[in-house]
């Protein structure tokens, strides 16, 4: 014999089976007459929460999930039928199998449709040339035209956290190539009321606020975070890189997030910024700085 409490935990889990709190009452009140199975009359007689002339129609949605069946015709025709619970194992198992076909379901449609209504999806977020700052158009044009697109865009016109009177934010998706080592590719151009480019102290300024805004928004995730700072040459210009690395609480897995780059030209500062993906076992650094230098490149043209 089970008590309340005991009976109470079982009709909560019957819930979990596709039954609402009425239909797993009745049924594992039909569970405890077993085979014998009851009439409908002493189902409404022993559970007075339920409404009497709910009990049919409950009885009959049961019937339709697997879970109740009716017993055999009596030979008195005046006798009501009666009501008999199916084996819980094989309601469980009809579960299971009604779940691995919508399962299957789903993987036909994972297939099949997912990949056109991402695509739609994408396609939706772009921001068109006709619709990005002007100032932005020329430099971008090119990297459209090779497969690049553009996702987000921000303008804050004023004095801003790197000292510069009007900054651009952008993120862009990059060529399908790309795109097994790649997620994204974003862009900050930062312009100036004069030139920045032979000013070591601006460059050493803006440098500083970068690692700081890197450090606010990602140290708290991680366990550990390293940025190392180098300096090269590229297209002739003197540039700036930062590398970033991660330990993972859980895992304490080490992740380089990717480079990002400070390329001061004339009156601006562009940052260059990529996030690698990490599904990806093994990421080619050549690979990252061809597409940095492929993304860059139209910024060194326009400027020099």
């Amino acid at each position: 014999m089970t008590d309340e409490k005991s009976e109470n935990i079982f009709v909560e889990n019957l819930q979990k089976l596709d039954l609402d709190q009425d239909e797993a009452l009745v049924y594992f009140t039909l569970l405890k007459k077993g085979k014998s199975g009851t009439i409908a009359r002493k189902l409404n007689e022993e559970l007075f929460s339920i409404e009497r002339t709910r009990i049919y129609s409950i009885l009959r949605k049961l019937i339709e999930k697997g879970c109740v069946k009716k017993g055999p015709p009596s030979e008195d025709a005046r006798k009501p039928n009666k009501f008999i619970a199916v084996e819980p194992r094989h309601y469980f198992e009809l579960i299971m199998e009604k779940i691995q076909s919508k399962l299957d379901e789903l993987e036909e449609f994972k297939v099949s449709i997912l990949g056109e209504l991402s695509t739609i999806f994408e396609k939706a977020k772009e921001i068109h040339e006709d619709n990005l700052e002007p100032f932005i158009v020329p430099y971008f044009r090119p990297l459209i035209k090779h497969g690049w697109k553009v996702i987000d865009q921000k303008i804050i016109k004023g004095i801003n956290l790197f000292g510069g009177e009007s900054t651009y934010e952008y993120r862009l998706t990059p060529p399908i190539e790309y795109q097994n080592f790649l997620k994204l590719m974003g862009l900050i151009a930062c312009v100036y009321d004069a030139k920045v480019d032979l000013e070591p102290g601006v460059i050493k300024f803006v440098i500083g606020q970068i690692k700081n805004v890197i450090k606010e928004t990602h140290a708290p995730d991680f366990d550990k975070l390293t940025i190392t700072e180098e300096g090269s040459r590229l297209e002739g210009v003197e540039v700036f890189s930062l590398n970033i690395v991660v330990q993972e609480k859980k895992s304490k897995k080490t992740i380089e997030f990717g480079k990002t780059l400070i390329i001061p030209i004339n009156n601006k500062i562009f940052f260059i910024w990529e996030e690698i993906n990490h599904e990806t076992e093994t990421i080619q650094q050549e690979e990252l700085i061809k597409v940095l230098n492929e993304f860059s490149r139209p910024f060194f043209e326009i400027e020099k």
